[in-house]
């Protein structure tokens, strides 16, 4: 979890692929169920359209033990949805809106809630809505100025000394 441009595809797909684990990223649940995109929901039903199509993915992806499952950046302030995937071990990719963006140069017109005239500003808006519900995650990891391998390769430490303390049942469930 985290907010746009923190990694949480790019880096959930890496986490999966190390521990051997499936990934399901639920934005492209949503847009396969949906048969259009994320934008395009935005675009024809706003924001509590794609919430709701949110809710729905997350109720039929049943979780399943093995899967890193990479959620949108405010999946997480939904108690009802980030509740819902008991024993889900979750993990904050923390990233400063000023790294979100660099990381995001050439794609903010695909970014709804960023189409705004001060996208920094929104994304600080975003993250100070969020922030005491990312605050919940098991694991926190700091992004900004790390590329993907180095991030991956910190999680895997700590999960894996999670793991051998006895932590959280081991690493059964879903990272989110």
């Amino acid at each position: 979890m985290g907010i746009m441009g923190a990694g949480k595809t790019t880096v959930g797909r890496m986490l999966a692929e190390r521990l051997g684990f499936a990934f399901v990223d639920l934005d492209e649940c949503i847009e396969r169920a949906a048969g259009i995109s994320v934008e395009r929901i935005f675009a024809e039903s706003g924001e509590v359209g794609f919430r709701e199509r949110e809710a729905e993915a997350t109720r039929e992806l049943m979780p399943v033990p093995e899967t890193v499952v990479g959620t949108g950046g405010g999946w997480m302030a939904r108690p009802e949805l980030s509740g819902s995937w008991t024993g889900a071990f979750r993990i904050w990719l923390r990233a400063s809106p000023g790294q979100a963006l660099a990381r995001l140069a050439g794609e903010l017109s695909r970014r709804p809630l960023l189409a705004v005239p001060n996208p920094e500003q929104a994304l600080r808006e975003l993250v100070a809505q969020r922030l005491m519900h990312y605050q919940f995650a098991e694991l926190w990891v700091d992004t900004d100025g790390r590329g993907p391998p180095e991030i991956v390769d910190e999680i895997v430490n700590r999960l894996s000394a999670k793991h051998s303390a006895g932590a959280n049942g081991g690493l059964l469930g879903q990272v989110e």
